[in-house]
């Protein structure tokens, strides 16, 4: 076995892995934000992304979406969830 891989083999087995996505300061202020647009909103943490869930229009998420990007978050997109509910993934 070379030496970088049992080096990562190793690493890999000895390093805890995070299973939720890092809520920074930027991704605060995002959410804040969110609920200026939609108070009921639903803020859900995965393993990489975090999601805002629940816009009643997409003119909603979008603004959700420029604010993101505008203020140090990525994003994923506007996603439609169903007829008249917008989610949106950032991180």
């Amino acid at each position: 076995m070379e030496w970088s891989v049992a080096y990562y083999s190793f690493k890999c087995k000895t390093q805890k892995f995070k299973t939720m996505a890092i809520i920074d300061l930027y991704c605060e202020k995002a959410i804040d934000f969110a609920k200026t647009l939609n108070p009921d909103i639903k803020i859900d943490s995965g393993i990489n992304w975090i999601w805002a869930s629940g816009f009643n229009t997409n003119e909603e998420a979008e603004k959700f979406d420029n604010f993101c990007t505008s203020n140090g978050c990525e994003t994923r997109g506007v996603y439609q969830r169903d007829e008249n509910t917008f989610d949106v993934r950032f991180r």
